[in-house]
C-alpha cells in the first residue's frame, strides 16, 4: 500500500507515534507471484480487520500459502473463516437463508475453521456518499485484537503451520477459493443474470414548451 497518500493516512506518522520502537515494514511495490509467496513464507499470521470488507484477497492469499489468520467478521471476510453449523460448512446457498453472521450477540461462538481468528464487530456506523448511500462499517475492539494476537502467539509453530494448512485443505474443496473454481462461479453468476434480466418499463418522452 502507499504509505502516505493524500486521500488517506500518513502511515509513517502513525507508525512512529503509536509504535516508535517496533520495526515496521511497508512493501510499496507490486510483487511476482513468486515474491509475493516468499513474503507469505516468512509471516506466522496474516490480519484482515478492515471495516467493510467485499472479500479479502491478502487473507485469501496468505491461507492458500498455509498461513493462519487473523479476521473480522464482516463482508466477504466470513468466508474464509470456515463457519460451520450443524457439522456443516456454510456455503452461499446458506448465507441466502441467513444473511450473514455480522451480528455479534447472535453469532459469537459459531464454530470455524481451526486456521482463523475470527472477531466480531463492537461498533457499527453508516457511512455513505452520492453513488453509494450508505454502507455499514464494522469495528472491531483494539482489545480483542491483541488478544487474538496473543492467540496465535502462543501456540508453538510448528502447530501453528499444521493449523494453517488446513486452511489451505479447506480453500482446495469443492466450495473452496481457488482461481478457477471463484472464475467459474462469477461466470455462473453472470449467466443467470443475464437468464434473469427484465427491462424496465419503456416511458414516452413529452417535450414542455
Amino acid at each position: 500500500t502507499q504509505p502516505v497518500d493524500e486521500n488517506g493516512t500518513d502511515l509513517i506518522a502513525v507508525a512512529s507515534r503509536l509504535a516508535p520502537d517496533a520495526e515496521i515494514k511497508f512493501s510499496t511495490n507490486k510483487l511476482s507471484t513468486e515474491q509475493l509467496n516468499e513474503l507469505m513464507s516468512l509471516c506466522d499470521v496474516s490480519v484482515n480487520i478492515s471495516g467493510n470488507e467485499g472479500f479479502g484477497l491478502t487473507t485469501a492469499e496468505g491461507i492458500m500459502a498455509g498461513m493462519p489468520s487473523i479476521l473480522l467478521v464482516t463482508g466477504g471476510l466470513q468466508d474464509q473463516c470456515g463457519f460451520k453449523m450443524n457439522d456443516k460448512y456454510l456455503t452461499a446457498e446458506d448465507y441466502v437463508k441467513i444473511g450473514s453472521l455480522h451480528d455479534k450477540r447472535k453469532y459469537e461462538g459459531t464454530e470455524h475453521g481451526e486456521w482463523v481468528k475470527p472477531l466480531w464487530a463492537r461498533a457499527q456506523s453508516i457511512a455513505g456518499s452520492v453513488p453509494t448511500p450508505y454502507i455499514i462499517d464494522d469495528k472491531v475492539d483494539v482489545y480483542e485484537l491483541a488478544n487474538a494476537f496473543k492467540y496465535w502467539y502462543d501456540i508453538p509453530k510448528e502447530e501453528r503451520k499444521e493449523m494453517g494448512l488446513k486452511g489451505r485443505e479447506y480453500f482446495l474443496t469443492e466450495d473452496g477459493f481457488y482461481a478457477k473454481r471463484m472464475c467459474d462461479k462469477m461466470i455462473e453468476g453472470i449467466e443467470q443474470g443475464f437468464a434473469n434480466w427484465k427491462p424496465r418499463k419503456r416511458y414516452d418522452l413529452f417535450k414542455l414548451v
